[in-house]
């Protein structure tokens, strides 16, 4: 069962605006250059070095985490990965796309990425 209701028009700017919000912009950005990036963004690199997937504690649960270090034009930059996207199969030598990362500055010479789920 369900009601019909009436039409319901939503201008044109609100749909934008909510597209942009379920579906932010992820553009492709080099390795070398993505310290300083704000927002969203993409990397590829092959997959150089990997670690075991460890459960860590991320508020009152546990979720895997994994870290790896991907290469990009001798450029290399350390990846930790969360929760679905850490037990995804990898493989030492693969070259992998990663979407919709944000950056987090460190203390170490490379920078380091975190990869968000939505």
């Amino acid at each position: 069962m369900f009601f019909r209701g009436s039409n319901l028009n939503v201008p044109q700017n609100l749909l934008e605006e909510a597209e942009a919000l379920l579906h932010p912009a992820s553009p492709m950005t080099d390795i070398k250059a993505c310290a300083g990036v704000q927002g969203y963004m993409s990397v590829e690199g092959e997959v150089i070095e990997m670690y075991a997937v460890r459960k860590v504690r991320s508020g009152k649960d546990f979720v895997p985490m994994r870290r790896l270090t991907l290469e990009q034009d001798s450029q290399r930059i350390s990846v930790t990965l969360w929760r679905e996207a850490a037990i995804a199969a990898l493989n030492i030598g693969e070259r992998v796309n990663i979407t919709h990362t944000k950056a987090n500055k460190t203390e170490s010479p490379a920078p380091n990425i975190h990869l968000h789920q939505n």
